[in-house]
């Protein structure tokens, strides 16, 4: 079984699961707006660990923004330890944590450090900047 973490209405998860579903695969798309009502966290956790791959698109496990505030800390630690889980106990595909976490600038450094070709990058906080381009 594959899980995709996806948003709702993203729209090349779709094409992804049709095409994961034409070789006879389980596909679970897991969206951080009803993850919870269809799943409890023990389900959750048993899904994520059995899987044998995750996709981890562009979503959370959860929507922490959308749950009471006092629980909003308990929701992001979860919702962390799900990914964990789902990053380090099966092939996966991406990691969000990184993701968010993540520069660009600095991604695009590193790459030029290994000589990899990068796009022509600027850096601009004004208009006149931008029309010297």
């Amino acid at each position: 079984m594959i899980i995709i973490l996806t948003d709702n209405n993203e729209y090349s998860s779709k094409f992804v699961i049709s095409y994961i579903k034409a070789f006879k695969m389980n596909v679970i798309k897991l969206d951080k707006n009803s993850t919870l009502r269809k799943y409890s966290s023990t389900e959750l956790i048993n899904l994520i660990r059995t899987a044998s791959g995750v996709w981890l698109n562009s979503s959370d496990f959860i929507d922490v923004n959308s749950t009471i505030k006092n629980l909003v800390r308990e929701f992001k630690v979860f919702n962390e330890y799900l990914h964990f889980l789902a990053e380090n106990n099966c092939n996966c595909l991406g990691s969000l944590m990184s993701e968010f976490n993540h520069n660009k600038l600095i991604d695009i450094e590193i790459a030029r450090m290994f000589e990899l070709k990068t796009p022509n990058s600027y850096i601009v906080n004004n208009i006149k900047d931008i029309e010297e381009l």
